[in-house]
Formats: structure tokens, C-alpha cells, sequence
């Protein structure tokens, strides 16, 4: 499936086409802990699954999250520090 994104990505291909794939299993009964859906999915793989430091931010950023944190908490991403445990790495991907 990453055929189309390997020559851009190179390696990281495999990364993001696994993020894309996780991002949305808090929505599964059981796992969601909080009002944050992709907080709680990468909380989950990196607390049950033991997922690589880097799946667990880009599941965490997903679409826009910290906007979506700061209308749910009130609060902003700086102020955020469930967030901010899991902010991206400075690498591009």
C-alpha cells in the first residue's frame, strides 16, 4: 500500500502507512480514557503495545489533534501536558 509514498518517505513509508491504520482503534469499547481519541489510541500502543516512540506521536497528531484538544479541554497544546508527552519529534517525515 505505501508503494506511492515509498520514494517520497523512503523508509518512513512503513511508519506512517502503520499510523494511518492505528489512529482510530480508541474508538473501541474499552480503550478510550479521555475525551481524546488520538490521545488514547497513543497511549494504548505505548503503554500496552510498546510501540515505537515515533508511531505513537503521529497517532497522536493525527489530523490537526491539538486543535481538536484545545476545544475539548479548554485548554491550549502549551498548556496541554497530555499532549505534550507525546509531541512529534523534530524530524520530518
Amino acid at each position: 500500500m505505501t508503494g506511492g509514498l515509498r520514494p517520497v518517505l523512503g523508509t518512513d513509508a512503513d511508519l506512517l502507512e502503520a499510523a494511518a491504520w492505528r489512529h482510530d482503534i480508541s474508538y473501541t469499547p474499552g480503550l478510550a480514557a479521555t475525551a481524546l481519541h488520538s490521545l488514547d489510541c497513543a497511549r494504548y500502543l505505548r503503554d500496552a503495545q510498546h510501540a515505537d516512540a515515533m508511531l505513537c506521536r503521529l497517532v497522536a497528531h493525527h489530523s490537526r489533534a491539538i486543535i481538536e484538544a484545545e476545544t475539548s479541554t479548554g485548554r491550549t497544546g502549551r498548556g496541554n501536558s497530555d499532549l505534550r508527552c507525546t509531541s512529534p519529534a523534530r524530524r520530518s517525515i
